[in-house]
């Protein structure tokens, strides 16, 4: 994949795979996600007639998310298109705060039209959570014709275990870690993903983005026809004076 970056000021874009945008400020940095997701969104429901989104919960998927619900550039994100889907869960059930449907129920199914049959909890804690959501996400990925049948967009976490999915023995979409106590998609579903984003902000990813920028197979994450894209501010990229720390 050809590589392109988006230079700000004085702080040069690191050497990652995919494409870096690199903003000034982790709010800059926000509003481009925002917008990617926001045309990503209208345009596979122009296609597809539906919008297939995957993500966890943590610090920057909810900045994002209130972005996404309070900002009026984005109140016409297509949620009633919307299929909302876990990216990775443990072994807990729906209403334990560790579980992302937990906050995302509260923060998007509370304050849109995105029907509550389209948002597909992974309920990790079930013996069979594993077969239950291939199933799931099988049924409705073959709704489309074969070769669109994959997730349309995957908010990623800085977090290079996650970066990398699992593999599976059985080459599924939907697998364990190896140490059996998180329930998420493989390695095979992202690498299918039609667009990738990381939200790698502040100076807590600074050092997986140093270590990317070094070795790119210490991610692992590339994309097959889909499109990998980094969302960066400076303090990510070891800078110390800059706007709206975190």
């Amino acid at each position: 994949m050809d590589q392109s970056y988006e230079i700000t000021e004085e702080v040069a874009p690191p050497h990652l795979p995919g494409r870096a945008v690199l903003r000034p400020s982790l709010d800059a940095a926000l509003e481009a996600a925002a917008a990617d997701l926001f045309l990503q969104a209208h345009a596979c429901v122009r296609a597809f007639g539906a919008f297939h989104l995957a993500m966890s919960y943590g610090p920057s998927e909810h900045r994002l998310i209130v972005r996404l619900m309070t900002d009026p550039n984005y109140r016409d994100l297509p949620w009633s298109r919307t299929h909302l889907w876990s990216l990775v869960e443990e072994r807990v059930a729906v209403g334990d705060e560790r579980h992302s449907h937990t906050h995302l129920q509260e923060m998007i199914l509370g304050a849109s039209d995105l029907p509550e049959d389209q948002a597909h909890p992974l309920r990790a804690h079930l013996p069979d959570a594993e077969d239950r959501y291939e199933a799931e996400l099988r049924e409705q990925l073959g709704q489309r014709e074969p070769g669109h049948d994959r997730v349309d967009c995957l908010l990623l976490p800085p977090d290079p275990v996650l970066l990398r999915g699992w593999s599976d023995p059985m080459d599924r979409l939907v697998g364990a870690s190896e140490d059996g106590t998180r329930v998420g998609l493989t390695a095979r579903t992202l690498r299918g993903g039609r667009f990738l984003m990381v939200m790698a902000t502040g100076h807590d990813a600074a050092p997986l983005v140093r270590a990317v920028s070094r070795d790119h197979a210490s991610v692992g994450i590339v994309p097959d026809g889909g499109e990998l894209r980094w969302y960066l501010d400076h303090r990510a990229c070891g800078a110390e004076n800059t706007e709206n720390p975190d």
